[in-house]
């Protein structure tokens, strides 16, 4: 075999990648163009409504989002202290290591010891000792 026929499947496999990943980018972007959005994050209301979510994967992009505002406006901290008792353990994770400087969160972030999910019993341990570095 030549090198004209190993190209032609790779440049066709290359084409569909490049074709599938635009039509997922289109379609998440189709979704959000009715609503006017401010993501801006020092307007948290976008991201706070995210927390809502049924996929716990646009939750935890909340929470990663939110984790980033300094100062913490006081219903963020509150929402993230919600999120913290969320049924999906990695929104769980994130809100404790976004609240780890909260003094407010602490006795939930103790709380946390006792989760059944180990990695979220870890992170909670780690925050409590001080070792989540912003």
């Amino acid at each position: 075999m030549n090198e004209d026929s190993h190209s032609k499947p790779r440049d066709r496999f290359i084409a569909v990648t490049i074709l599938l990943c635009s039509l997922a980018v289109a379609s998440a972007l189709l979704c959000l163009k009715p609503q006017r959005l401010d993501l801006h994050p020092d307007n948290p209301a976008f991201w706070l409504a995210w927390l809502e979510r049924e996929d716990p994967s646009q939750r935890r992009t909340a929470v990663g989002v939110l984790s980033a505002l300094e100062p913490m406006p006081e219903e963020v901290v509150s929402a993230l202290m919600n999120a913290m008792g969320d049924q999906n353990p990695e929104v769980r994770f994130s809100a404790i290591a976004a609240l780890h400087d909260q003094p407010q969160a602490l006795d939930q972030i103790r709380a946390a010891l006792h989760d059944p999910d180990p990695l979220v019993r870890e992170i909670a341990s780690a925050a409590l000792q001080g070792c989540i570095q912003d």
